[in-house]
């Protein structure tokens, strides 16, 4: 009965909000708004649409079986994964619940290596942490690349962790079925590419808009932003340091979360997910907290060269990243009409 009626209860909620909170919520869409347009879409787009022309175009495969040397021993996952693996740490988060969800679906991996998977390559892209967040929030591209290491070398241990303690192997689930998977040529690979990347690029963006919204009406619990929404939650964490900052990344947010339950379709038990999200963003707190302990005084300074700036990541202006939405958006239409 509870479950029937949630959709009800979240809906009045929600209207009760907008008429109550109107002018807050249109103040966050506008920030929003203005963090997708100079952070989020030049810093990830151009990352997103090469991640998915090296899964489209068949590299991925050749790259696959190489980092498969190394990926196999550490996380005990068939070879089809290393390259989920792979792309989840150069094209950020939604990409590894995707092509988990893609090898599933076509029979090259079982259930249990995709929700095993799916507990650590949950991850920023490199662009993110080191421009968005390193150079845009910060001021600084060395802070970026500090965030970023310890950002990764943090999944990996979240890996270690799900992969071998907390999900038990089962070869019965694990073991390959088939491999169905077609290349694209170049042309094709490009052309989807772009299409995919702008795609999950609206999602992204809406997701940041809506949670930006919601954040700026809680007047009382701004510290919210770090739970709900990762562009957001990392703006607002800059000023309690740079372990809150990495602990903030790691997590995700509820709104990285929901994409990950979305994208893989009951591939992993939300609980599961919680848990690796959870324990990602404390290895990283920790891990960034003794490398700033640890590191010279000397290396802190050369690190935080720059005037902390919460906005402005790269030289590219919001009509700029609406253009380029407005190009994908064409170029997607294009791309349906040739397949129809």
């Amino acid at each position: 009965m509870i479950k029937k009626l949630m959709p009800i209860y979240i809906s009045v909620c929600g209207i009760v909000g907008l008429i109550i909170c109107g002018a807050d919520i249109s103040a966050g869409i506008g920030c929003g708004l203005s963090v997708c347009g100079e952070v989020v879409i030049p810093s990830l787009f151009p990352f997103m649409v090469m991640a998915n022309f090296i899964s489209a175009s068949g590299a991925a495969d050749l790259i696959g079986k190489w980092i498969s040397y190394i990926t196999k021993p550490i996380f005990r996952l068939t070879e089809r994964c290393a390259t989920p693996i792979f792309l989840s740490y150069i094209s950020g988060y939604p990409i590894g619940a995707a092509m988990a969800k893609r090898l599933f679906d076509n029979g090259e991996i079982g259930k249990r290596d995709a929700e095993r998977m799916l507990t650590f390559t949950v991850n920023s892209s490199p662009a993110m942490a080191i421009f968005a967040v390193g150079a845009g929030m910060f001021g600084s591209r060395q802070i970026g690349f500090l965030i970023f290491g310890v950002h990764v070398i943090s999944s990996v241990l979240t890996g270690l962790i799900f992969t071998r303690v907390f999900i038990k192997n089962d070869n019965s689930m694990s073991a390959p079925i088939k491999n169905n998977a077609a290349k694209s040529n170049l042309a094709d690979a490009f052309v989807g590419a772009v299409s995919d990347a702008s795609i999950s690029m609206l999602g992204i963006c809406g997701c940041v808009i809506l949670f930006a919204g919601i954040t700026r009406s809680f007047d009382n619990f701004k510290w919210s932003a770090m739970l709900l929404e990762v562009t957001v939650g990392c703006k607002y964490a800059t000023r309690y340091g740079l372990p809150t900052v990495s602990a903030v990344l790691g997590f995700g947010g509820a709104s990285v979360i929901m994409q990950i339950l979305t994208l893989s379709k009951g591939l992993i038990r939300p609980h599961i997910l919680i848990l690796s999200r959870v324990t990602h963003a404390a290895i990283a707190f920790s891990l960034c907290k003794a490398a700033l302990c640890l590191l010279p005084d000397r290396v802190i300074s050369v690190l935080s060269t720059g005037v902390p700036n919460a906005v402005v990541a790269v030289n590219i202006t919001a009509p700029v990243s609406a253009a380029l939405l407005l190009l994908s958006v064409v170029i997607m239409a294009s791309a349906k009409k040739a397949e129809n």
